[in-house]
């Protein structure tokens, strides 16, 4: 059986499992805390974790210091074999394998474009054997691989995240993107709202760094996006828009801390409005508890480590209801032309992303196309995005400016809200 989303079909295989075989090229917090969370005290449990993909040290040394009888970890090394499986055979009431691309991280469990097979209970003793001649290849981790590792990891994922995010950039290039970045180093911040540490906050490592300096950083972040709130509020109201910020004040801001309900790479913070309180618990009586606001579709003004965006936005596995009903409303001929004509509004630079293909909105020639493009929307895994963005230098987002621009965005980024938005 093909498996889309592998922790669907995991997390209860564990809950109820006796014994549990894993080899995983990679394994972060994610899958850690689901180990912990699903399977039972008496379960056991043999784990075979790669390095060649940077498994966290922490994850590592948490590993090495459980004190599990039942429990036996070990680390591949071969110098001469990259480690790259994904393995998880599951014995209990039910015996089975997952076999695939997906990693024991949130990427390979919940939010990339993965694929994984489930197997029939009769395959299971032929992976067991593969399985077990791996097992023995692996050593134990200790404090001193711990060390070296720790320094040697660092080194590489400065580099590679300096790579990843070029990478990043030529496949927006070649999708048709207006990706532009810059060098915050050559920026000067004279008259901007946003500052030099305000991008700082998330280059490097910094976005997965869990540390007091970094939230420091962060937090500097969370204090200016509040002092914008506190400047654009009374200009929302003045407008009249049926656009809200966060009820509880602590929420208004994204988290500048790692914890349960962010992302292990905390690369942006952003200023949301959107749906009120009312409408809020309105919706959770109608659709289920977890249509709380970040679950909805809504306008934000997000930064990041070279740039400020201006955008409608849902994230991955929010916006359900209303990204829903869109993808059935643009089947009709009307509600499908008047989505083209309020993109059309919309200013040269702004752009629509589906299933992260970033378009210029003024690439579409018709509502038709439009709408081939849209229906692609992969609601559980990805998010909707349509606006546009600001380079740290950019004099529309200066301190003088910046809440006239944002006001001028949101003008015409409101009648597609509204578009969009389901009525209860």
């Amino acid at each position: 059986m093909l498996v889309l989303r592998l922790e669907n079909e995991l997390r209860p295989a564990l809950h109820s499992a006796s014994e549990v075989k894993i080899a995983t090229a990679k394994m972060t917090r994610h899958g850690m805390d689901m180990l912990l969370e699903k399977i039972q005290e008496d379960c056991k449990l043999q784990l075979l974790v790669g390095i060649d993909m940077l498994t966290p040290v922490d994850i590592l040394r948490q590993l090495m210091n459980m004190n599990k009888p039942n429990w036996e970890v070990k680390i591949f090394t071969k110098p001469k074999l990259f480690f790259h499986p994904k393995v998880y055979i599951v014995k209990g009431k039910a015996n089975t394998v997952f076999i695939g691309s997906a990693n024991y991280t949130k990427g390979g469990m919940l939010d990339n474009v993965e694929l994984s097979y489930k197997s029939s209970h009769d395959q299971v003793p032929e992976f067991e054997d593969w399985f077990g001649k791996y097992f023995k290849l692996g050593i134990p981790i200790d404090k001193d691989f711990l060390e070296e590792y720790d320094n040697l990891s660092k080194k590489i994922e400065e580099t590679e995240s300096t790579s990843r995010n070029a990478l990043r950039d030529l496949k927006k290039k070649y999708a048709g993107g207006t990706n532009i970045s810059v060098d915050i180093n050559s920026v000067d911040f004279t008259n901007q709202f946003f500052k030099y540490e305000h991008f700082n906050a998330f280059t490097g490592k910094k976005p997965t760094t869990e540390t007091p300096e970094a939230d420091a950083e962060r937090l500097k972040v969370w204090n200016r996006l509040y002092e914008l709130h506190e400047q654009l509020l009374p200009a929302i109201n003045q407008k009249n828009w049926d656009i809200h910020p966060h009820h509880i004040h602590e929420f208004i801001i994204s988290s500048f801390r790692h914890g349960e309900y962010t992302s292990g790479s905390l690369s942006s913070l952003w200023l949301h409005y959107g749906r009120s309180e009312a409408d809020i618990e309105r919706f959770k009586r109608e659709y289920g508890e977890r249509q709380t606001s970040m679950y909805q579709i809504r306008l934000q003004i997000l930064v990041q480590s070279d740039k400020v965006y201006v955008w409608l936005s849902a994230k991955n596995g929010g916006g359900v209801v209303d990204r829903t009903k869109f993808k059935e409303n643009m089947r009709s001929p009307k509600y499908r032309e008047d989505f083209f004509t309020l993109l059309k509004g919309l200013s040269k630079e702004s752009f629509i992303s589906i299933n992260d293909e970033e378009r210029p909105v003024h690439s579409f020639t018709d509502a038709a196309s439009l709408q081939l493009f849209t229906k692609e929307d992969n609601i559980n895994q990805e998010y909707f995005i349509i606006g546009r963005k600001y380079l740290p230098d950019d004099t529309k987002i200066s301190t003088d400016n910046i809440v006239s621009t944002i006001i001028e965005d949101f003008t015409v980024l409101y009648p597609i809200y509204l578009h969009m938005r389901t009525i209860i």
